[in-house]
């Protein structure tokens, strides 16, 4: 007898690899869709501290050279724990080498391969030996049990266990060889490593085949079985598999068998990698016990619509038509098969295989004319079998069934630094298992039957079982793993950088969060060099749009985060209109909230208490995922606990000293601290750019431009860096000005001086022109010669190195104009009344101007409402000589009492009535001088004081009345 030898391939990598791959499985196939693509689930392990992608491609074997579409691609962005879950979205059908790698920002960590893996078509095996393969009882010397296949795209598990209650292996695969076992009863390669390699050659795609037969048995054997009823081998009239011949003398099991085994291989091989269809060849037995058409419907379509119960609802059948032995077929089996065809839903004709047999073709069967032989039988067979699988409807018709998607597996530690290990709730039952690479779920002592596990030490895998038996499990997770690649220690001895430290979760907007870099895209690494307005950052984290970043710290070891945030200086300055919100939360509660910062904005400085929290999230909120909001948190640092845990008081009085358009000086007053301040930190636009001694109370921004807008900061520091807060005053510098009153040209042998000179405290210089002076304090300017060439300069900062800024201006001299003299009709007038102002001519080439019109009449009339004074200028090209100037005195209609008094209320000639009027007493002392014509009117009384004098000439009259 022949004992079954097991071979145990590993699914993983080399021990020592840093990257272990535990699905797919190395050389299987997984079944296609009907657009020849399948999801190929991608899971693993790895041991490195941070690791911000997992990545995978497809290679050609042949040609060792990525597949178009699939070379690498991010599967798991920052994954975490030491384990990894990805998928391949519709890779194609074909036969590949998986590679798969781990990432750093950018730098290959580790790279692995799967030496093989296909999608293509899985085929489960059903019916009787000539389904099954011919067992070695049937004739010792038989010409071969198998013919397999020279192509290595036809694989299966190898794992003979006919009636065996032995539980079923992890799955290997393997080449379908001669003596091949194919998985779970098959007795050798048989037909099928033939039919494989034809199914290969024809579509290019890889096959695999699951061998669920059972020798000798009749339909009536497979339903009871399927009901769960004990029932009689046709061949031995014993329970099937409780003779010796049948079971060799081994350990067997007669509870369900042959329907409980096929079970088991739709429920664990399907349901791993899928079905395209069951392959059904039985019916030679039901010729020998005689069933009668009815029968044989009845019992096969029980057992084709309990497959599909136990399995899946869609799944395929393809059903040959069988019965031939003892020299001749069964009409009522051949009928009964026709039927089921024609009667069932995703059934589909096998072949014809009664007319192959000794009768027709000599040697096509053995010795009792029952099984096909290897030579001359089965190449008859497979073209049978070929034709109804490639040239008929069935690659189109039937529904094939893709593999049952891994359980995605979640670790989290709990408070008791345990590990807790979930699958989702949605599983009829579930059985956690110590994991290997041989792992089953059968013959594995379980370590726990609900969704969830709690454990320290070891590594573990969950098989999850749906409520018709399916199975699929999880990847491993290795506990110590999680628990060394989610904690940062217990205690610290220094500072310690974030970006540094392991993070325990970490999701992002945009591509993986970066470490030290800025995030660019999608891919890993595509960022740059940390830049925050200006100022490099060697360390830091990039991320974009929502980001979230969960670090466990170590009780009570750091008491401050520190870090400066931002938007990235290689985001476009277009993105203005979009920002980001930083978060800190720790704890679960939110300890930390920036403004929304924009590409334009000034760097946001975080100094935070975070003494006695154990978790910490790094978070970013943004209304856009657009590479706009690509933040970063630079120098993220968190300070150790050496002992002095007092900040300083912050600095006051922080003041500008003086302003300048390139420098600005600023002062404040000295902070104080529990042990002693050691140094100020100063910072522009919330970028820090020095650190000053502890004597140092004041700094000089230099560099600066006219109009630019500068926020600077101030905050004190000691020696065991601990910081207050930041004092900032925020100052727009000034833009350099000179003019002169008027337009920048003046008459010769004036002085005149600047009107505007800004910033103050600058100093004057004639720059160019000849005959000039110009005084350098005042600016006064005088030249006793014509000319249009003289330019003024002003010096601000010039005693500063790295200040001084300057402007000039363009001035000139002309020839003044004639002198104008202005004569008014009347000097005083009563409210409402008109004036005529005029002036003597100015002269040929010259333009009169008054001012206070822009019209340059001459004589020209108005009304005045208000008392000044009045003149005029001529201009003569750039020059301008002003006239006398006149005051007229304009008289309100009424006044509540009136007191003239000289000199000050002395009139002089008018030609007009003017009249004084009061609604109370009036007195009077002044002198009216000719040619007045004055009326003094009061509602109670007139008083001419001694002195008031009317001279001759003037016409006067004084009279009781009242305000008209």
């Amino acid at each position: 007898m022949k004992y079954l030898i097991l071979l145990f391939f590993s699914t993983v990598i080399a021990s020592q690899a840093q990257i272990t791959i535990s699905s797919p499985i190395n050389r299987a196939v997984y079944q296609r869709s009907l657009s020849n693509t399948t999801t190929l689930d991608i899971s693993g392990t790895y041991n490195y501290n941070i690791v911000t992608s997992i990545q995978a491609r497809l290679v050609n074997p042949s040609t060792n050279t990525a597949i178009p579409g699939f070379d690498w691609t991010i599967i798991v962005k920052n994954p975490t724990k030491g384990f990894f879950q990805g998928k391949l979205q519709n890779t194609p059908a074909g036969w590949y080498k998986l590679e798969v790698r781990a990432l750093k920002s950018g730098t290959v960590l580790d790279t692995q391969t799967l030496e093989r893996v296909g999608v293509g078509d899985v085929f489960m095996i059903a019916g009787q030996s000539n389904a099954q393969g011919s067992h070695d009882w049937v004739h010792p010397t038989y010409d071969g049990v198998g013919k397999g296949s020279i192509d290595e795209r036809v694989v299966t598990h190898e794992n003979e266990m006919y009636c065996r209650d032995t539980p079923i292996p992890f799955p290997t695969f393997t080449q379908i060889l001669d003596q091949t076992k194919i998985g779970t009863a098959g007795q050798a390669a048989w037909l099928w490593g033939n039919l494989g390699e034809r199914i290969v050659d024809s579509t290019k795609f890889p096959v695999s085949f699951f061998n669920s037969g059972a020798a000798g048995s009749s339909s009536l054997n497979w339903i009871e079985s399927a009901q769960g009823l004990p029932t009689i081998h046709p061949m031995t009239d014993s329970l099937f598999c409780g003779h010796e011949e049948e079971n060799r003398n081994l350990p067997y099991d007669t509870v369900g068998m042959p329907y409980s085994n096929f079970k088991r291989g739709l429920n664990l091989y399907n349901s791993m990698f899928g079905a395209r269809a069951v392959l059904w060849h039985q019916g030679e037995s039901d010729k020998l016990i005689l069933s009668s058409k009815e029968q044989y419907f009845d019992n096969l379509n029980y057992v084709v619509n309990k497959s599909r119960e136990d399995y899946n609802t869609n799944l395929s059948w393809m059903i040959s038509r069988a019965s031939f032995i003892n020299g001749s077929g069964s009409p009522q089996v051949l009928f009964a098969q026709d039927s089921l065809v024609n009667y069932g839903t995703n059934t589909f004709a096998g072949p014809i295989t009664d007319d192959i047999n000794n009768n027709t073709v000599a040697d096509s069967r053995d010795w009792i004319n029952l099984h096909f032989s290897k030579t001359i039988g089965f190449p008859l067979i497979n073209n049978k079998w070929i034709n109804k699988i490639l040239y008929t409807n069935f690659l189109s018709a039937s529904k094939p069934i893709q593999a049952n998607t891994q359980p995605i597996i979640t670790a989290s530690v709990n408070a008791s630094n345990q590990v807790v290990l979930s699958v989702p709730t949605d599983y009829a039952a579930y059985k956690w298992i110590e994991s290997s690479s041989s792992s089953n779920y059968e013959g594995t002592l379980s370590e726990g039957t609900s969704n969830n596990i709690t454990k320290t030490t070891g590594t573990y895998r969950c098989w999850v079982i749906q409520s018709n038996g399916n199975l699929q499990v999880s990847t491993p997770v290795n506990v110590n793993a999680v628990l060394a690649l989610t904690q940062n220690g217990t205690i610290c001895s220094a500072d310690a950088m974030v970006s540094n430290l392991k993070y325990s979760s970490a999701s992002n907007g945009i591509g993986p969060v970066e470490i030290d870099k800025t995030n660019g895209l999608e891919s890993d690494g595509d960022g740059s060099s940390i830049m925050l307005k200006g100022i490099s950052h060697e360390k830091g984290i990039g991320v974009a749009g929502n980001s979230e970043i969960e670090y466990v710290l170590p009780n009570n070891a750091y008491y401050k985060f520190r870090a400066q945030v931002g938007v990235t200086d290689d985001v476009s300055p277009y993105c203005s209109g979009v920002g980001v919100v930083f978060k800190i939360i720790a704890d679960g509660v939110t300890i930390y909230t920036s403004p929304t910062v924009f590409r334009s904005s000034p760097v946001e400085n975080i100094d935070i208490n975070i003494y006695g929290k154990k978790k910490l999230i790094l978070k970013t909120e943004a209304s856009s995922g657009s590479s706009c909001t690509r933040g970063v948190w630079a120098s993220p640092t968190l300070k150790c606990n050496l002992g002095d845990m007092i900040d300083p008081t912050a600095p006051t009085n922080l003041a500008i000293s003086d302003t300048l358009t390139k420098c600005l000086n600023f002062t404040w007053a000295a902070a104080t601290d529990n042990i002693a301040v050691t140094g100020y930190e100063v910072f522009k636009n919330g970028v820090l750019i020095t650190t000053l001694p502890a004597s140092t109370l004041s700094y000089r921004l230099s560099g600066l431009s006219a109009n630019e807008t500068v926020t600077f900061g101030v905050r004190a520091k000691d020696a065991a860096d601990n910081k207050s807060a930041i004092v900032s005053l925020t100052f727009t510098t000034p833009t350099l000005n000179l003019a002169y009153m008027g337009p920048a040209a003046f008459c010769v042998a004036q002085t005149y001086l600047p009107s505007v000179a800004f910033p103050k405290g600058g100093t004057f210089n004639l720059v160019s022109g000849s005959a000039a002076t110009v005084n350098s304090t005042t600016g006064a300017f005088y030249s006793n010669i014509v000319a249009l060439d003289f330019v003024v300069g002003y010096t601000i900062g010039g005693s500063i190195p790295g200040c001084e800024d300057n402007t000039s201006i363009s001035v000139g001299t002309t020839i003044p104009p004639a002198t104008p003299v202005v004569t008014a009709s009347n000097t005083v007038i009563n409210e409402g009344n008109s004036v005529t102002l005029s002036s003597s001519a100015c002269g040929s080439g010259a333009i009169l101007a008054w001012n206070f019109t822009a019209s340059t009449s001459n004589p020209i009339i108005f009304s005045p409402i208000t008392t000044q004074n009045y003149w005029a200028e001529c201009k003569k090209s750039y020059c301008y000589v002003k006239s006398n100037e006149i005051n007229v005195k304009v008289i309100p209609n009424c006044f509540s009492t009136l007191n003239l008094t000289k000199p000050n209320d002395n009139l002089l000639g008018n030609a007009a009535l003017v009249k004084f009027n009061t609604s109370g007493a009036l007195q009077a002392n002044n002198v009216i001088s000719p040619t007045n014509k004055i009326e003094y009117n009061s509602a109670t009384s007139i008083t001419l004081n001694p002195g008031f004098t009317v001279e001759p000439g003037v016409v006067f009259k004084a009279q009781i009345n009242n305000c008209p």
